[in-house]
């Protein structure tokens, strides 16, 4: 694939995934035996995993959107530094709804093989969402 069907590719899995909740999405974007690393969390072997990750974020965050903020591709690698908003409208990881909007930020490279995004690594703004949501106080 050309470096512009790369960053396509990219550019339709935040459209689909993250703004549209379509996680059947998930099928067509990913290799079954995707190896995802995200920054603090265990590595995620199979783009199965994905789908559970994906339906509590969008059940949590009920009205959340991507924004692709930067794109750059070369070779097979795509990177992407992105903004996800929405509101804080489910529990997540003990912390009760509050309504809160939210703002989370990251980078994710993704490694393209095949027409699918076969590996990727992702760093995201986590303790910003944390401290937006009531659970430090920033002074933690």
């Amino acid at each position: 694939m050309s470096t512009e069907q790369n960053k396509a590719l990219v550019q339709r899995l935040f459209h689909e995934i993250w703004t549209q909740k379509n996680v059947g999405a998930i099928d067509e974007l990913f290799a079954p035996d995707l190896v995802a690393y995200r920054s603090g969390r265990p590595v995620m072997q199979g783009a199965a995993g994905l789908k559970p990750m994906v339906e509590g974020m969008t059940r949590t965050f009920g009205d959340c959107h991507s924004t692709i903020d930067a794109l750059i591709a070369e070779d097979d690698l795509v990177v992407a530094r992105w903004t996800l908003r929405g509101t804080h409208t489910g529990e997540w990881r003990g912390i009760a709804a509050t309504g809160k909007p939210i703002t989370i930020t990251g980078i994710t490279i993704h490694r393209i093989a095949d027409g699918k995004i076969a590996e990727l690594w992702a760093e995201e703004d986590w303790l910003g969402l944390i401290q937006q949501i009531g659970g430090l106080s920033g002074q933690d």
